[in-house]
């Protein structure tokens, strides 16, 4: 029995012997290098890890957003005009400002020279003279400069304000001729009316004179139609002669008095009122249809057919 358990302990003892020649496949060693495998295994040309660091660099130079560019400019526009313009230590500046001593030295020596009434206002002159160069010189303040937001380029606006101008005027010239040619044109209207009104008149009253001269030649003592066909002064005095046959002499100054008055005042009122052209119409219509007379044409024809053949019409338009 001894021998028997002694027999399985040395095999036991060969067993981990065997094992420990083997390789653990769970010792670090193991370990490590596949983690350094699987970090090397991405990558696996020199080109391909050069991209992947310029791409690294890009992402961290590029800037989070386009507002923080225009803001740091800002910034730097702002620090920048902060900045006095002439600094006090400048050779330049420090140049000017012995020559502009060595100018009011002189200034003084001249005044000394000058007479005491002169003095005054050489003194003023000097004063103003020093403090308009000091103040030229000293100003430290630029000119401020008028940023563009748009992208219309330089002189554009200007230009544009130019243009609307311009054609605003040409707008108002175009209009103030159209309102002069309409004020024209009713200006020459209200005148051609009137002139055609002033004729109408005088044809009518002269052709009232020819209707009761061929009313008389035909024996009419009255007007056959209407009291307008013949002048109102040769009816007042048809009517006064009349009236002097069967009264006194007396009775009748005084009513034909009373009747040139009444027909004045009516003359006076209805002036205005009467259509004188529809009138001459009417009374040229009366006189060639009796007496186949023309006022225009000027005579008498012999029938109808005679004045429709050889009368152009019934108006001055026709004639």
């Amino acid at each position: 029995m001894d021998s028997g358990l002694s027999k399985f302990v040395d095999n036991g003892k060969r067993d981990n012997n065997d094992d420990d020649d083997d390789d653990d496949y769970m010792s670090d060693k193991f370990v490590v290098e596949n983690k350094d495998s699987s970090q090397t295994s991405l990558l696996h040309s020199h080109k391909q890890k050069y991209e992947h660091e310029r791409y690294k660099r890009r992402i961290e130079c590029q800037p989070k957003s386009k507002q923080t560019i225009k803001e740091m400019e800002e910034e730097k526009r702002q620090a920048g005009l902060s900045k006095p313009l002439l600094d006090p230590m400048n050779k330049g500046f420090c140049l000017l400002q012995k020559m502009m001593n060595n100018d009011n030295k002189k200034v003084e020596e001249s005044l000394e020279t000058k007479q005491s009434s002169s003095q005054p206002d050489l003194s003023d002159e000097k004063s103003n003279k020093r403090k308009t160069v000091e103040e030229l010189v000293m100003e430290r303040r630029p000119i401020d400069i008028e940023f563009r937001i748009g992208r219309q380029g330089l002189g554009h606006e200007s230009n544009k304000r130019i243009k609307s101008k311009d054609s605003n005027r040409s707008l108002m010239m175009a209009k103030k001729e159209k309102n002069l040619e309409i004020k024209k044109d009713k200006f020459l209207r209200d005148c051609l009316e009137k002139s055609e009104k002033l004729l109408a008149k005088k044809d009518y009253f002269s052709l009232q004179k020819i209707c009761y001269n061929l009313d008389q030649s035909n024996n009419i003592r009255e007007p056959s139609i209407e009291e307008w066909y013949w002048p109102k002064s040769f009816l007042i005095a048809l009517r006064a002669a009349r009236k002097n046959i069967e009264s006194d002499e007396d009775d009748d100054e005084e009513e034909n008095d009373d009747l040139k008055q009444e027909n004045q005042d009516d003359d006076d009122e209805d002036d205005d009122n009467i259509d004188y052209q529809e009138r001459l119409q009417k009374l040229s219509e009366y006189v060639r249809q009796k007496y186949f007379y023309c006022l225009w044409c000027g005579c008498c024809f012999e029938s109808n057919n005679d004045l429709n053949d050889n009368c152009p019409g019934n108006n001055r338009q026709l004639h």
